[in-house]
This record gives C-alpha cells, sequence and structure tokens, in this order.
C-alpha cells in the first residue's frame, strides 16, 4: 500500500507520524494535524451538502447520502452555521410606530 500522505505547506511525501494523530514532513520539518486542514470540498460537494441540510437531514443522513466522510460533514456545517451566524442584521431596532386602526 502506497503512502498517499504528502506535506501541505512543501508537498514532500516523505512524512512520518508523531504525537496524538499529527504528522511532520521530513523535509521541512512542517507539523500538522489533519482533521484541522482545510476542507478541499469542490462545488459540487458544497451543493449536496447545502440540499441536505436545507431539508433537515442529519450529518449522518447527509454523509449516508452523499458519499462524504461524516467528519468533513460535521466540520462543513459547522463553517456554514458560523457564516449564517456571523452576519444578522438588527431588524427590530430603533423606534416602531404602531397604528390604532
Amino acid at each position: 500500500m502506497k503512502n498517499k500522505r504528502v506535506c501541505p505547506k512543501c508537498s514532500f511525501k516523505k512524512v512520518y507520524a508523531i504525537r496524538r494523530g499529527k504528522w511532520r514532513c521530513a523535509g521541512c520539518k512542517y507539523e500538522w494535524d489533519p482533521l484541522r486542514l482545510p476542507l478541499y470540498l469542490s462545488r459540487k460537494e458544497w451543493v449536496k451538502i447545502l440540499k441536505w441540510f436545507l431539508r433537515g437531514i442529519s450529518s449522518p443522513g447527509i454523509s449516508y447520502e452523499t458519499g462524504i466522510n461524516r467528519w468533513r460533514i460535521l466540520r462543513a456545517l459547522t463553517k456554514v452555521r458560523l457564516v449564517m451566524s456571523c452576519d444578522i442584521p438588527a431588524v427590530f431596532s430603533g423606534t416602531i410606530e404602531i397604528d390604532e386602526t
């Protein structure tokens, strides 16, 4: 079985495992955690994830329907929820006038 891991910084192919699931590049000595790397989802995968998310399907269900790893789905949905909560407009701020008719 070939080693498919490469360094995300320099693309060097010789990497080795170190403590607690982290990896180190033999070339540039960069250390990384594979679970903390960017998602690298294609546009089609994002569309599939968002389609099932908007239908109210849980992350294991989305994983089953799309064939994408459950942990990648969880990270993607966390990012979606974070973006949705960042820019909440203040709709009901200021003075409100009520007509008595």
